[in-house]
């Protein structure tokens, strides 16, 4: 089967739209590379951050794995602080 980003993008987007906090992780995924999109690490990091407000453990720990394999840092995903 062939590979199609935009597509994947675009279901990504809806499901991400619609509360899912797993397809932000992807929606950020996409973008942090540019798959499918232009690359923009800014945005990849809002999905992202998004993503770990949920407190979801299976977010944290996607969110982790992604850190131990050097894609992100956790300053990636973490709250900006308020100024």
């Amino acid at each position: 089967m062939e590979q199609n980003y935009n597509k994947a993008m675009e279901y990504y987007r809806r499901a991400a739209d619609q509360g899912c906090d797993y397809a932000l992780i992807a929606v950020g995924s996409m973008y942090w590379p540019g798959l499918g999109v232009e690359q923009n690490k800014e945005t990849a990091r809002e999905y992202f951050r998004k993503a770990s407000e949920s407190g979801d453990q299976l977010v944290l720990t996607g969110l982790g794995i992604m850190v131990e394999s050097g894609m992100i840092t956790e300053e990636d995903y973490k709250p900006v602080p308020a100024v």
